[in-house]
């Protein structure tokens, strides 16, 4: 009896069933999608330097980018602390090497100033040795550069080759 009635009124309202149908379809489907973490559908791109320092993808969904944020400034902030120590530890070794300098010129000022010419020898051998002489560190520095240019040099090179417009008009 009820079976015969919808069969009638589905007959009588084409109209009104196709709204209906389409009513309960987009209820379904809004339901549906109500279950699922939106955050998890949006991708977000990340740079090639934090894909590299903390290890994620080039692109991690929403629901990820708060974790990778977090590892990421504390990747910062560590090397940023470790950077500032080896600075520091830097700047005490190079003040240890020029008071042991000092002392050391100042010794022999004293002796040398006996023989003839001594003052100018001492001089003369602190501006040779200051001229020719490596600073300490100095061969690590130019590798670190040529590193860091090769390095700035190929992601430059990555990014021409991959036609991102970083920096054009649109």
């Amino acid at each position: 009896m009820i079976k015969e009635y919808i069969k009638e009124f589905v007959k009588d309202n084409k109209t009104a069933t196709i709204t209906i149908v389409i009513v309960l379809a987009v209820v379904m489907l809004l339901a549906t999608l109500s279950g699922c973490k939106a955050d998890d559908l949006i991708q977000i791109k990340t740079p090639p330097a934090v894909q590299k320092a903390i290890g994620v993808e080039s692109q991690i969904s929403l629901a990820d980018a708060g974790y990778a944020w977090n590892e990421w400034s504390s990747h910062i902030k560590l090397n940023s602390e470790r950077f500032a120590a080896e600075i520091e530890e830097g700047r005490s070794t190079l003040i240890l090497i020029n008071s042991l300098t000092d002392m050391g010129l100042s010794a022999l000022n004293g002796p040398m100033q006996t023989v003839p010419g001594g003052a100018v020898i001492v001089g003369g051998v602190s501006m040779l040795a200051g001229i020719f002489v490596r600073k300490p560190g100095t061969k690590k520095q130019i590798e670190a550069a040529w590193e860091q240019g090769f390095g700035e040099g190929q992601a430059f090179l990555n990014v021409e080759e991959e036609g991102d417009d970083v920096g054009a008009e649109g």
